[in-house]
């Protein structure tokens, strides 16, 4: 069956703060890109559309190949647990889809003195709720349900680079059969069907969206495809400021459906085991994965334009990414004196009012483990590592200022993370027989009232 078929044809929302939303499928035949099934969606009252995301489907071998020994794998007395914790991984990404969103926003639209008239990004409205495929005659045993996110379309947003002439056309990451460089990018003008070079003012956005994603560690910021997932937009000003209208693959959501920690290690400049990959490099492979922790790896993976973000050049492009770049490092600074408060709001915020009401106490329990709330008897929590982040992305635009290149600092960067995990994967002997099959790493939580409560 077509994933895509089985996207509600009605969605009703209802968070525990008090917000409604009910939305109705549209069958227009605007044909949205990436691989994930999606369909657009219209509130029965008021105006603007969402767009719906449903996780693309995962493989229980794929996911937990690395992890789990093949005679536990392929055991029929592990299917069910196997299966129930890949509905678990699939669930948890969609959340922090949402979830990252809304660090994002208080890191870099909240904190003082930042006013809502001018924010320095544009984020999403994003709703996660979890929907039921069952019939009326399915009991609440049988009764299966599927993560699915929905994001209101941001009022004149510029996917610009989607205008790029070597993208046009592209349905997938295959169909790319050339290297594109920056210097490729000339963008179709919308009005008149101009080819015309990439601007000084959306290199700048370049780089702000460049910071942006290095320090929420979002692997998609620029799909692979046809380089959508964020542009820009202006403010009330006249400005134009970022936008990033994809949050899949943040914090610690990796690529094929894997956690961060455990992809990197199909990283062929990390595992041996992965060097011998031919197809571990380039925009399809997992080179650049690292794991989500305080140091910022200053490279993404699976970038269709390779070069895009080479700030070395003294050539106008070049130094304005770098302006862009160094603003979205200066703007997370501002945040570093309220990042507890900060992070706890937005974690508040995405469950009571951006989780269905019915989902919240799932998302709480199984979904919410202390990592995401600061905590100070903790070392280890969201808070803490964005604050590391924060002082790591610094370190890079002062080496960059002195003039290291930033693929030696990505080299310098990896040999201290590898050296970092050495003990780590000494001590749980990953990839070895795991005779207990899968086992969660998401761990518990508060229970609902307390984090509600700011307890």
């Amino acid at each position: 069956m077509e994933r895509t078929s089985i996207l509600p044809d009605k969605v009703e929302f209802k968070s525990a703060s008090g917000r409604e939303e009910v939305l109705v499928r549209d069958r227009s035949t605007k044909m949205l890109c990436g691989l994930s099934p999606k369909a657009i969606y219209r509130p029965l009252q008021g105006r603007g559309l969402f767009f719906g995301k449903l996780n693309k489907p995962r493989e229980t071998a794929e996911l937990f190949a690395d992890s789990v020994s093949h005679e536990n794998l392929t055991s029929p007395r592990n299917s069910a647990g196997l299966e129930a914790h890949k509905e678990l991984l699939g669930t948890r990404d969609a959340f922090l889809d949402v979830l990252a969103s809304r660090v994002a926003n208080a890191i870099f639209n909240k904190a003082p003195p930042c006013s809502e008239d001018s924010p320095f990004m544009a984020v999403p409205d994003n709703l996660f709720l979890r929907c039921s495929l069952a019939n009326e005659t399915t009991s609440a045993d049988e009764r299966k349900y599927f993560p699915f996110v929905l994001s209101r379309g941001i009022f004149e947003f510029d996917e610009f680079l989607t205008r790029a002439v070597p993208v046009q056309d592209k349905l997938k990451p295959s169909d790319h059969t050339k290297e594109i460089k920056k210097v490729d990018l000339q963008l179709i003008d919308p009005k008149t069907g101009i080819v015309v070079p990439l601007s000084i003012d959306k290199a700048i956005v370049l780089g702000k969206l460049y910071g942006i994603a290095l320090l929420m560690g979002h692997w998609d910021i620029l799909n692979n495809i046809n380089l959508s997932n964020s542009g820009a937009k202006e403010d009330k000003n006249g400005n134009l400021i970022p936008a990033i209208v994809d949050w899949g693959n943040c914090l610690g959501a990796g690529l094929k459906g894997l956690p961060k920690d455990q992809i990197c290690f199909r990283n062929p400049d990390i595992f041996q085991r992965a060097k011998h990959d031919l197809k571990g490099r380039g925009i399809e492979g997992l080179e650049h994965t690292v794991p989500f922790d305080g140091v910022v790896y200053p490279l993404l993976p699976r970038q269709l334009v390779d070069d895009l973000f080479d700030m070395s050049g003294s050539d106008p492009i070049s130094r304005a990414v770098f302006e862009g770049f160094e603003s979205a490092c200066k703007q997370a600074e501002k945040a570093l004196v309220h990042l507890d408060d900060l992070i706890h709001g937005a974690t508040v915020e995405a469950l009571y009012e951006h989780t269905n009401a019915v989902d919240a106490e799932y998302v709480n329990s199984e979904l919410l483990p202390s990592f995401y709330l600061p905590d100070q008897k903790s070392d280890y929590t969201l808070a803490k590592i964005m604050r590391e982040r924060i002082h790591s992305l610094r370190e890079i635009i002062e080496q960059l200022k002195s003039g290291v290149p930033l693929q030696e600092i990505a080299k310098r960067r990896l040999e201290t993370i590898i050296n970092s995990q050495k003990g780590l994967i000494k001590g749980l002997g990953l990839f070895e027989s795991n005779s207990n099959g899968a086992i969660s790493s998401l761990g518990d939580s508060p229970k609902l009232n307390s984090l509600k409560n700011g307890q």
